[in-house]
C-alpha cells in the first residue's frame, strides 16, 4: 500500500475550484458563476455551508447549465446572458467565472468571452479563472482569486498620496463569517495599533468588494502566507513592495510578527520591544498553569504548512510534545518552510517526531490510531476531515485523547463570540480551548 500513497485520497483533497469558491465567499458581495454542465453542479459548497453557519455560500453561486447541444454548437455564448441575469438579481460587487474540464477541452476561449462581457458595460468587475484538469490545489485556487481581484484594483498611487502609517494585507485566509475569523482580524489590528499603525483593507476579510478598492492607498503592504502560490504575479500586478510575513500564532510567533512588521514599516525597534515585553509577560503568566500540568503530553497536528508551523510552535510553548505533523498542502511551502519557521521561533521538534507532506486519509488513520493505542499520542488537532477519521474507534473510549478541530473545514466547531487563533489573545484562547477539551475527556 505504501506505493499507492501518492494516489490515495488526501487530507486536503479539494482542488483549485474550491479555493476560488472560498475566495468568492470571502468577499461579502462577490458572486461565482459556474460555466458547467447540467450534471456538474458544484457540490463542494456543502462543505463550506457546514463550516460557516453565518453566511450560506449558495446565495452567491449560479450556473450556466450547459447541455449536450450547447457543447456541440459552442457554449461560450451562454456566459454573457447568465452573467447579466445573475447580476440583476444579486447586484454583486465582483463576479468570478469558472468552468468545467470537459468544456475547457472543447478549446473555446471562455476568458475572452468574459472580457467582452465585462467590457460591454457590465455592472461590476469580473474575471475568468481557469480550473481545467490538474490546475492546482485548494490554496492555489484561493491565491488565484486574490490575484484576480488585485488585477482590478488601482495600485498607481504616488507615495506622497498614500495614507501614512496604514498597512494593507494580502494573503489572509478568511473561511467564514463567524466570530473566530473576526477575532483573528481584530488581533492583527491590535498588534498594528500597538506599533502606532492602522490596519487598512485586507484581501480577504469578509468585506464588500468596495472595501478592498482603497488598498492601493495604504503606505505599506504585507503579504501573509496564503498569497504564496501567486506571490510573483501579485508583485507584478501591484508594482509595490510586498513584505512577506508568517502567521502571528504562539508567543514567539506573534512577537516575531511584531518585530518583522516594525522593520517593514519603519517603526522604531525600541517601541516594538516595549510592546512585546508587556504582552509576552502577561500571556506567559496566563498559560503557565497549562504548562505546569500537561508538560510532555504527546500530540499530533494536521494542517496546511503555515497553520501547522504556528500550532507546533504554540503547543511547544504550552509544554506539549508535537510528535506527528501532517502538512496538507501542495503549494504553501511544506517541510522546507515549516522547518524554517520553527527555527525562527526557536522551536525544536522532540526526538522521534515525524513530519509528513500531503498525508493520505488512509495513512493518517493508521498512524493516529496506532500512536493512540501505543500511548504515543494523547491529543490531536486537525480539520473535521482529519478528526472524523478517529470516529467510531473503540480506542477513543479507552485512551480518551483530546481532539480539537482547527482550520477548514471545522464542521463541529462553531463560534458565537471572540475566540482568536492569532496574536497574544489567540495564545490564551487556544490554551483555554485545549484545556476545555482535556477536561471534557477526563
Amino acid at each position: 500500500m505504501g506505493t499507492l500513497e501518492e494516489y490515495s485520497l488526501k487530507s486536503m483533497h479539494l482542488a483549485k475550484m474550491t479555493g476560488i469558491m472560498m475566495g468568492v465567499h470571502a468577499i461579502k458581495d462577490a458572486f461565482l458563476l459556474m460555466h458547467t454542465g447540467v450534471g456538474c453542479k458544484y457540490k463542494t459548497a456543502a462543505q463550506l455551508s457546514q463550516h460557516d453557519w453565518a453566511t450560506h455560500p449558495n446565495k452567491k453561486e449560479g450556473w450556466t447549465q450547459v447541455g449536450d447541444r450547447a457543447v456541440i454548437k459552442g457554449s461560450s455564448g451562454r456566459i454573457a446572458p447568465f452573467a447579466r441575469s445573475w447580476a440583476e438579481r444579486r447586484d454583486p460587487g465582483f463576479m468570478a467565472v469558472v468552468s468545467a474540464v470537459f468544456l475547457e477541452l472543447t478549446g473555446e476561449d471562455f476568458s475572452d468571452a468574459v472580457r467582452k462581457t465585462e467590457a460591454d458595460d457590465f455592472p461590476c468587475p469580473m474575471a475568468f479563472l481557469g480550473t481545467g484538469g490538474a490546475a492546482g490545489d485548494f490554496y492555489q485556487g484561493y491565491a488565484a482569486m486574490q490575484l484576480a481581484v488585485a488585477k482590478k484594483l488601482n495600485w498607481k498611487i504616488a507615495p506622497e498620496d498614500r495614507r501614512q502609517g496604514e498597512v494593507g494585507i494580502l494573503g489572509h485566509m478568511f473561511t467564514r463569517y463567524e466570530a473566530d475569523q473576526r477575532a483573528d482580524l481584530a488581533q492583527m489590528k491590535s498588534l498594528m495599533r500597538g506599533l502606532g499603525l492602522t490596519m487598512g483593507p485586507c484581501i480577504f476579510s469578509g468585506s464588500n468588494y468596495e472595501g478592498l478598492t482603497s488598498i492601493g492607498g495604504a503606505e505599506h503592504l504585507i503579504q501573509l502566507p496564503y498569497a504564496k502560490p501567486a506571490a510573483k504575479k501579485l508583485k507584478r500586478a501591484t508594482k509595490r513592495e510586498l513584505h512577506p510575513m508568517h502567521l502571528p500564532i504562539g508567543i514567539a510567533g506573534t512577537s516575531r510578527w511584531v518585530r518583522e512588521l516594525a522593520a517593514a514599516t519603519g517603526v522604531p525597534q525600541g517601541r516594538a520591544e516595549a510592546f512585546i515585553r508587556k504582552h509576552e509577560s502577561k500571556t506567559r503568566d496566563q498559560v503557565g498553569k497549562l504548562k505546569d500540568r500537561y508538560a510532555g503530553v504527546p500530540v499530533g497536528i494536521v494542517a496546511e504548512t503555515p497553520l501547522a508551523a504556528g500550532l507546533t510552535s504554540m503547543l511547544t510553548e504550552f509544554g506539549f510534545r508535537p510528535m506527528f505533523i501532517g502538512l496538507r498542502d501542495d503549494s504553501l511551502g511544506q517541510r522546507e518552510l515549516f522547518d524554517e519557521w520553527l527555527e525562527k521561533d526557536g522551536v525544536k521538534l522532540p526526538e522521534g517526531a515525524e513530519v509528513v507532506n500531503r498525508p493520505s486519509l488512509r495513512l493518517l488513520r493508521e498512524e493516529l490510531l496506532s500512536r493512540i493505542e501505543r500511548g504515543q499520542l494523547m491529543g490531536f488537532l486537525g480539520s473535521s476531515t482529519d478528526t472524523q477519521l478517529l470516529q467510531g474507534s473503540s480506542l477513543l473510549l479507552n485512551k480518551r485523547p483530546f481532539i480539537l478541530q482547527v482550520g477548514f473545514p471545522s464542521t463541529r466547531y462553531h463560534v458565537t463570540y471572540s475566540i482568536p487563533t492569532y496574536g497574544y489573545g489567540g495564545v490564551m484562547a487556544m490554551g483555554q480551548r485545549i484545556l476545555d477539551q482535556i477536561l471534557s475527556v477526563g
